[in-house]
């Protein structure tokens, strides 16, 4: 399966990307768009910075259920906020993605949406509605590009054929790991239409030392010479997406583990610790946390109720080292070359670590006690200079795969022309 590399995009594509496209192009991106997720945010930041570099003549439609938000965060007249508000949407599911699929030139679906817990619900599954929308855009011959995407996990029959269903519609899969492509496979689906690429947060941009001033005044944050440790938890807990750890470990349990952690490697190495909220969903347990320490004046919590994914970007690559759960928060962190050990509780966060070649640096489920924990950490320590040289060699060549993206775009962008 070839990676994206730009530098190895044809001489034809790339000339043909610096000219205006005849007319006006709309872009339906489907996404998790609300402005409760950091990560989420970074992708779709990401993506309209790539995308609009290349092909000037473009309007994003933007389907999402907090329309403020993408008016106010990505505040440009080409960035269309369409609502998926009820009583019309039951989420993903109603007359905003509705409108998405008929009044576009290109439809294109991002981010680690398409998986099949809760198959049927669509409040808070997207994988069964865009399946059967996929065919109202092929319908009307529309190009569909799965863009940056994480694919699965699948587990059961029903998943795996709405899977393949929307797999089959696509004129093109930008994979963001291997093991999406690997799920293809899988299923039975042709690899040819698929590429290797990477998240779209990568090319999110960082909060300017100027804009992240007041934040660090605000917040008390002192980055001391002794060092900064960020730390991330999530409230999906290790058996909401691997079954095999189901039963093993409740929230209480959970915050006592990560509580008495952060106090003894503060205790042991001397740090600062970032407590880094990157979904809102998550608050209640990081306060778990943060409610159970001993040492609460030596930790800081930095949420993305409060910040930008830009400032968080930026803080996260002020930080030594990072200790992440959500896969977002480990793409947000390494993008600033900081070291990253990964709390195992999705299976795309493993797919993350192997991708940027840093899969020694985990945390599985069934290694997930105190000792454990602060012993890996303390190895993450040691050889955080070395951790950190290495990501200097990857992580450029994972951000020219992410932009690399865009190039594949042209042939449905330029010159009106549609490939089915």
């Amino acid at each position: 399966m070839p990676l994206l590399d730009t530098s190895k995009v044809s001489t034809p594509a790339r000339q043909a990307a610096s000219v205006s496209p005849n007319g006006l192009k709309k872009i339906s991106v489907i996404g998790n768009f609300s402005g409760r997720n950091a990560g989420d945010a970074a992708i779709l930041g990401g993506l309209l910075k790539d995308i609009s570099a290349r092909y000037p003549n473009v309007r994003f439609l933007v389907p999402t259920l907090n329309p403020s938000f993408v008016r106010s965060h990505f505040r440009s007249p080409t960035v269309v906020p369409v609502s998926l508000r009820p009583p019309l949407n039951l989420k993903i599911f109603g007359l905003g993605v509705l409108q998405a699929a008929y009044d576009c030139d290109l439809f294109l679906i991002t981010d680690a949406i398409l998986f099949d817990r809760q198959l049927l619900n669509p409040l808070y599954n997207y994988l069964s509605t865009l399946a059967l929308v996929a065919q109202l855009v092929k319908q009307r011959g529309v190009p569909l590009v799965l863009y940056n995407v994480s694919l699965g996990p699948v587990y059961t029959p029903l998943g795996q054929l709405f899977m393949k269903v929307l797999l089959r519609a696509a004129d093109l899969v930008i994979a963001r790991d291997e093991e999406s492509i690997a799920l293809m496979t899988q299923l039975g689906i042709d690899t040819n239409k698929a590429r290797l690429a990477a998240d779209s947060a990568l090319s999110a941009p960082f909060s300017s030392p100027e804009k992240l001033g007041p934040v660090l005044a605000k917040e008390r944050i002192r980055f001391p010479s002794g060092g900064t440790i960020g730390f991330n938890v999530s409230r999906y807990l290790f058996e909401s997406y691997i079954p095999e750890a189901k039963g093993l470990m409740d929230a209480q349990r959970f915050a006592d583990i990560v509580s008495k952690s952060i106090d003894r490697v503060i205790d042991e190495l001397g740090v600062d610790v970032l407590m880094f909220s990157t979904q809102i969903m998550d608050l209640p347990i990081v306060r778990q946390v943060l409610s159970r320490l001993r040492r609460p004046e030596r930790v800081r919590l930095i949420s993305n109720k409060t910040y930008s994914h830009e400032d968080i970007k930026a803080l996260l690559a002020r930080v030594d080292i990072f200790v992440g759960m959500r896969t977002h928060s480990l793409i947000l962190a390494s993008s600033g070359r900081t070291p990253v050990l990964g709390i195992i509780a999705y299976p795309k966060s493993r797919a993350f670590l192997n991708s940027i070649q840093q899969l020694e640096w985990k945390l599985e489920y069934n290694d997930f006690r105190v000792d454990h924990v602060v012993d890996r950490i303390k190895d993450l320590w040691r050889e955080r200079e070395n951790v950190r040289r290495r990501l200097e060699e990857i992580m450029p060549v994972m951000e020219a795969r992410a932009r690399g993206s865009a190039e594949l775009l042209a042939p449905y962008l330029l010159n009106g022309v549609h490939v089915n």
